[in-house]
């Protein structure tokens, strides 16, 4: 060891030194020294990289530098801090520009008693030389919209280039929170079935175009496609659709005439809701004229514009008309009530196949086969043994042509 009075170090640990006087006699004392690493190097900064004249409220900041007990900054001309100096006990900094600002790099180290770290990459600041580019489609959707019911809150976000703010608007709602950001709640009025939001972004230079959006609540009328004829007591399903909108959650189809009866694979009824956008449509039993049919899309809201069509029930000799010739005649199911078996009989224009479906009254199908038929008269037999009792609808169909009737078993 040394055998100095003084002696530098530069590594921790325990020192001991030990003091004889020329009489031989010593002591010893110990001292234990530690040592503290200078900063570790600075990480990248974030904040705005686009600014205005006369600018304040300009946050930049950088992660947590290990080992480092203060942050200095250096900032371009034009740009000062807003209070203090650029020597910060915090990862960030807040600075204003002046109006002789044009632009300039930030960097920050980090410094503590044993000196100061590596320097950061500089982070370039400039000035603003446009307006805002228009915000994105707002929650990615453009045009009408529906699903927003009176009286309830949403949430709405967009996004824009080179913006330091946003503008929202509603015609008939409010804004409840996040106006100046690009995302807001907004509460849509009690009264408000159609109303629309914009959004415009801004900074120094001005303001973008809009953006819009238009909500609504309930969804619009539908489109029906269908036959626009039946044939009086014809007992031929008649098969008819609705396209035109989306987000439905059901449909609800309806006929002023109580003998109309509509089915999607179940038990017909009328009205019927079901959220199959095709049904079938039985004019059994209802009288000569012209008959509506009606339909509305349901959402989340309630019900929507109702779409009427119209079709005639016509008197028809073989199934002629607009009702097309049918393939089957003189379906008959019997004995009515049944016990152990179902007798089908039915008369064939063409040889063919057929399918058979029996129902319950939960509209679950619980037996189904397929039939050939030839020309001219069949006879089926169905097995009924192990039905419940109740009451069942018989579906026989062959393409597009479906014929019902109701058994009940007992």
């Amino acid at each position: 060891g040394a055998t100095t009075q003084t002696i530098s170090v530069n590594t921790a640990g325990t020192f001991t030194v030990t003091v004889t006087n020329g009489n031989g006699c010593s002591g010893s004392a110990s001292a234990t020294t530690i040592v503290y690493p200078n900063p570790a190097a600075a990480g990248a900064i974030t904040g705005p990289a686009n600014t205005c004249l006369s600018q304040t409220g300009l946050v930049y900041t950088v992660a947590p530098i290990a080992n480092a007990t203060a942050y200095i900054w250096t900032l371009p001309a034009g740009m000062t801090p807003v209070t203090g100096g650029v020597t910060t006990l915090i990862n960030s900094i807040t600075v204003k520009t002046n109006s002789t600002f044009i632009s300039g790099n930030v960097t920050v180290k980090g410094n503590n008693a044993c000196g100061n770290g590596t320097v950061s990459a500089s982070f370039a600041v400039t000035l603003f030389t446009s307006v805002p580019s228009r915000p994105t489609a707002i929650n990615g959707k453009t045009g009408n919209v529906y699903g927003y019911c009176p009286g309830s809150t949403y949430t709405f976000t967009t996004i824009a280039n080179n913006a330091t703010s946003y503008n929202w608007a509603i015609a008939c709602g409010t804004i409840v929170s996040g106006q100046g950001t690009n995302t807001v709640s907004v509460l849509i009025g009690s009264n408000c079935s159609h109303c629309k939001l914009d959004v415009q972004a801004g900074n120094c230079k001005g303001l973008s175009g809009k953006r819009e959006l238009f909500l609504n609540s309930v969804l619009p009328a539908l489109t029906i496609s269908g036959p626009n004829s039946a044939c009086e007591n014809s007992n031929t399903l008649k098969t008819f659709n609705v396209s035109g909108t989306t987000g439905a959650t059901s449909y609800t189809w309806s006929s002023a005439t109580s003998t109309v009866k509509f089915s999607a694979g179940g038990i017909p009824v009328n009205p019927l809701t079901t959220t199959a956008t095709s049904v079938s449509v039985n004019f059994f039993g209802v009288a000569t004229g012209m008959k509506t049919i009606q339909v509305s899309a349901n959402n989340v809201c309630g019900s929507g514009a109702i779409k009427t069509k119209h079709v005639a029930i016509i008197s028809c000799s073989r199934m002629d008309g607009d009702e097309s010739i049918t393939s089957v005649n003189n379906f008959v199911v019997f004995p009515n009530p049944a016990h152990d078996e179902m007798n089908i009989s039915l008369q064939s224009v063409v040889a063919g196949d057929y399918y058979l479906r029996v129902i319950n009254l939960a509209g679950q199908v619980v037996l189904s086969e397929t039939k050939i038929a030839v020309e001219g008269n069949n006879n089926y037999v169905i097995d009924a043994k192990n039905l419940a009792v109740g009451l069942y609808t018989i579906i026989l169909q062959s393409g597009e042509t479906m014929l019902q009737t109701r058994i009940v078993k007992e």
